[in-house]
Protein backbone atom coordinates (compact mmCIF):
# COMPACT_ATOMS: atom_id res chain seq x y z
CA UNK A 1 0.00 0.00 0.00
CA UNK A 2 1.41 3.36 -1.03
CA UNK A 3 0.06 6.74 -0.03
CA UNK A 4 1.09 10.33 -0.64
CA UNK A 5 0.20 13.07 1.86
CA UNK A 6 0.58 16.79 1.22
CA UNK A 7 2.05 18.58 4.25
CA UNK A 8 1.15 22.22 4.95
CA UNK A 9 2.23 24.70 7.62
CA UNK A 10 0.12 27.07 9.72
CA UNK A 11 -3.51 28.17 9.57
CA UNK A 12 -3.00 29.45 6.02
CA UNK A 13 -1.95 25.95 4.94
CA UNK A 14 1.30 27.06 3.39
CA UNK A 15 2.67 24.25 1.26
CA UNK A 16 5.63 22.62 3.00
CA UNK A 17 6.24 19.34 1.23
CA UNK A 18 5.11 15.79 0.54
CA UNK A 19 5.14 12.72 2.77
CA UNK A 20 5.29 9.38 0.97
CA UNK A 21 4.44 6.21 2.86
CA UNK A 22 4.77 2.61 1.71
CA UNK A 23 3.63 -0.48 3.60
CA UNK A 24 4.34 -3.97 2.29
CA UNK A 25 3.08 -6.34 4.95
CA UNK A 26 4.90 -5.55 8.18
CA UNK A 27 7.57 -3.55 6.37
CA UNK A 28 6.94 0.20 6.39
CA UNK A 29 8.99 3.02 4.86
CA UNK A 30 8.48 6.77 4.69
CA UNK A 31 10.13 9.66 2.89
CA UNK A 32 9.64 13.41 3.08
CA UNK A 33 10.35 15.86 0.26
CA UNK A 34 10.24 19.64 0.60
CA UNK A 35 8.10 21.59 -1.81
CA UNK A 36 10.27 23.21 -4.50
CA UNK A 37 9.39 26.72 -3.29
CA UNK A 38 10.11 26.10 0.39
CA UNK A 39 13.95 25.94 0.47
CA UNK A 40 14.18 29.10 -1.66
CA UNK A 41 11.84 31.14 0.58
CA UNK A 42 13.41 33.87 2.73
CA UNK A 43 11.73 32.54 5.89
CA UNK A 44 12.26 28.84 5.24
CA UNK A 45 13.80 26.53 7.83
CA UNK A 46 14.54 22.83 8.23
CA UNK A 47 11.64 21.25 10.12
CA UNK A 48 13.95 18.64 11.64
CA UNK A 49 17.73 18.23 12.03
CA UNK A 50 17.50 15.08 9.93
CA UNK A 51 15.69 16.98 7.15
CA UNK A 52 18.09 19.57 5.70
CA UNK A 53 16.84 22.02 3.08
CA UNK A 54 17.75 19.97 0.02
CA UNK A 55 15.80 18.86 -3.03
CA UNK A 56 14.46 15.35 -3.46
CA UNK A 57 12.96 12.72 -1.15
CA UNK A 58 14.68 12.08 2.17
CA UNK A 59 14.13 8.64 3.72
CA UNK A 60 14.16 7.89 7.42
CA UNK A 61 15.70 4.72 8.73
CA UNK A 62 13.48 3.16 11.34
CA UNK A 63 15.24 1.88 14.42
CA UNK A 64 13.95 -0.84 16.73
CA UNK A 65 11.10 0.58 18.76
CA UNK A 66 11.30 3.89 16.88
CA UNK A 67 9.11 5.61 14.32
CA UNK A 68 9.14 5.17 10.59
CA UNK A 69 8.79 8.95 10.25
CA UNK A 70 11.32 11.74 10.75
CA UNK A 71 11.30 13.32 14.21
CA UNK A 72 9.23 16.41 13.38
CA UNK A 73 6.50 14.22 11.92
CA UNK A 74 6.83 11.47 14.50
CA UNK A 75 6.13 14.05 17.23
CA UNK A 76 2.50 14.15 16.05
CA UNK A 77 2.01 10.38 16.37
CA UNK A 78 -0.32 9.20 19.14
CA UNK A 79 1.06 7.80 22.38
CA UNK A 80 0.22 4.35 23.75
CA UNK A 81 -3.08 5.40 25.33
CA UNK A 82 -4.24 7.28 22.21
CA UNK A 83 -3.33 4.26 20.03
CA UNK A 84 -5.61 2.09 22.15
CA UNK A 85 -8.43 4.61 21.75
CA UNK A 86 -7.91 4.68 17.96
CA UNK A 87 -7.90 0.86 17.81
CA UNK A 88 -11.17 0.65 19.78
CA UNK A 89 -12.78 3.28 17.56
CA UNK A 90 -11.55 1.44 14.44
CA UNK A 91 -12.99 -1.87 15.68
CA UNK A 92 -16.32 -0.19 16.47
CA UNK A 93 -16.53 1.37 13.01
CA UNK A 94 -15.74 -1.97 11.34
CA UNK A 95 -18.47 -3.63 13.39
CA UNK A 96 -21.01 -0.99 12.39
CA UNK A 97 -20.00 -1.30 8.74
CA UNK A 98 -20.51 -5.07 8.84
CA UNK A 99 -23.98 -4.64 10.31
CA UNK A 100 -24.80 -2.18 7.52
CA UNK A 101 -23.63 -4.73 4.92
CA UNK A 102 -20.72 -2.59 3.70
CA UNK A 103 -17.37 -3.97 2.56
CA UNK A 104 -14.86 -3.91 5.41
CA UNK A 105 -11.12 -3.68 4.86
CA UNK A 106 -9.41 -6.48 6.76
CA UNK A 107 -5.88 -5.08 6.97
CA UNK A 108 -4.59 -3.88 10.37
CA UNK A 109 -3.89 -0.23 11.01
CA UNK A 110 -0.41 0.93 10.03
CA UNK A 111 1.79 3.82 11.18
CA UNK A 112 0.22 6.27 8.73
CA UNK A 113 -3.32 5.35 9.87
CA UNK A 114 -2.40 6.16 13.47
CA UNK A 115 -0.69 9.40 12.43
CA UNK A 116 -3.67 10.64 10.40
CA UNK A 117 -6.15 9.66 13.14
CA UNK A 118 -4.15 11.67 15.69
CA UNK A 119 -4.02 14.69 13.37
CA UNK A 120 -7.79 14.50 12.76
CA UNK A 121 -8.41 14.44 16.53
CA UNK A 122 -6.10 17.45 16.98
CA UNK A 123 -8.05 19.38 14.32
CA UNK A 124 -11.34 18.60 16.07
CA UNK A 125 -9.94 19.81 19.40
CA UNK A 126 -8.65 23.01 17.78
CA UNK A 127 -12.04 23.64 16.15
CA UNK A 128 -13.74 23.08 19.50
CA UNK A 129 -11.41 25.57 21.20
CA UNK A 130 -12.08 28.17 18.48
CA UNK A 131 -15.84 27.75 18.94
CA UNK A 132 -15.45 28.01 22.73
CA UNK A 133 -13.32 31.16 22.42
CA UNK A 134 -15.84 32.71 20.01
CA UNK A 135 -18.70 31.91 22.41
CA UNK A 136 -16.75 33.45 25.30
CA UNK A 137 -16.06 36.63 23.32
CA UNK A 138 -19.73 36.88 22.36
CA UNK A 139 -20.78 36.35 26.00
CA UNK A 140 -18.36 39.02 27.25
CA UNK A 141 -19.59 41.42 24.58
CA UNK A 142 -23.21 40.92 25.66
CA UNK A 143 -22.24 41.49 29.29
CA UNK A 144 -20.41 44.71 28.42
CA UNK A 145 -23.44 45.90 26.47
CA UNK A 146 -25.76 45.16 29.37
CA UNK A 147 -23.38 46.87 31.77
CA UNK A 148 -23.52 50.12 29.84
CA UNK A 149 -27.32 50.29 29.99
CA UNK A 150 -29.09 51.32 33.18
CA UNK A 151 -32.92 51.03 33.40
CA UNK A 152 -34.56 54.22 32.13
CA UNK A 153 -36.65 54.78 35.29
CA UNK A 154 -33.50 54.54 37.43
CA UNK A 155 -31.68 57.05 35.26
CA UNK A 156 -34.59 59.48 35.40
CA UNK A 157 -34.69 59.35 39.22
CA UNK A 158 -30.95 59.93 39.53
CA UNK A 159 -30.85 62.72 36.94
CA UNK A 160 -33.89 64.40 38.52
CA UNK A 161 -31.86 64.83 41.71
CA UNK A 162 -28.73 66.05 39.96
CA UNK A 163 -26.82 62.80 40.28
CA UNK A 164 -25.29 60.27 37.92
CA UNK A 165 -25.15 56.50 37.59
CA UNK A 166 -22.34 54.45 36.07
CA UNK A 167 -22.43 50.73 35.39
CA UNK A 168 -19.51 48.48 34.53
CA UNK A 169 -18.11 44.97 34.76
CA UNK A 170 -16.70 43.75 38.03
CA UNK A 171 -13.37 41.93 38.03
CA UNK A 172 -14.15 38.25 38.34
CA UNK A 173 -17.72 38.62 37.06
CA UNK A 174 -20.87 40.46 37.96
CA UNK A 175 -22.11 44.04 37.61
CA UNK A 176 -20.60 47.10 39.27
CA UNK A 177 -23.01 49.97 40.01
CA UNK A 178 -21.72 53.43 41.01
CA UNK A 179 -24.37 55.94 42.04
CA UNK A 180 -23.42 59.58 42.74
CA UNK A 181 -25.91 61.95 44.42
CA UNK A 182 -25.25 65.52 45.58
CA UNK A 183 -25.07 66.01 49.35
CA UNK A 184 -27.42 68.33 51.11
CA UNK A 185 -30.53 68.43 53.35
CA UNK A 186 -33.97 67.41 52.16
CA UNK A 187 -32.87 65.31 49.23
CA UNK A 188 -34.78 62.14 50.01
CA UNK A 189 -35.73 60.78 46.55
CA UNK A 190 -39.54 60.66 46.40
CA UNK A 191 -39.58 57.63 44.07
CA UNK A 192 -37.53 55.40 46.39
CA UNK A 193 -39.11 53.38 49.26
CA UNK A 194 -39.53 55.53 52.38
CA UNK A 195 -38.05 52.87 54.66
CA UNK A 196 -34.71 53.06 52.82
CA UNK A 197 -32.02 55.09 54.64
CA UNK A 198 -31.44 58.58 53.27
CA UNK A 199 -28.17 58.41 51.31
CA UNK A 200 -27.13 62.05 51.17
CA UNK A 201 -23.39 61.58 51.20
CA UNK A 202 -21.79 62.16 47.86
CA UNK A 203 -19.84 59.31 46.45
CA UNK A 204 -22.29 56.58 47.44
CA UNK A 205 -21.12 53.27 45.92
CA UNK A 206 -23.31 50.24 45.40
CA UNK A 207 -22.02 46.92 44.12
CA UNK A 208 -24.42 44.33 42.74
CA UNK A 209 -23.82 40.86 41.44
CA UNK A 210 -25.46 40.00 38.17
CA UNK A 211 -25.09 38.29 34.83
Amino acid sequence: MRRTIQVALGENARRLGTLRFDAQGARETAAFEYDAAWPAAMDSFAIDPSLPLVAGPQFHRKERGGSVFHGAIADTEPDGWARRVILRDHAKRRQEARRAGADVESRPLNALDFLLAALAAARRRAAGRRRHDADQRCHRSRRRTRARKAPSHTRSIVWEHGGEINLGNRKGGGLSVRLMLPSGPGLSPPHLPTNEPNRHASGFHAGAEGD
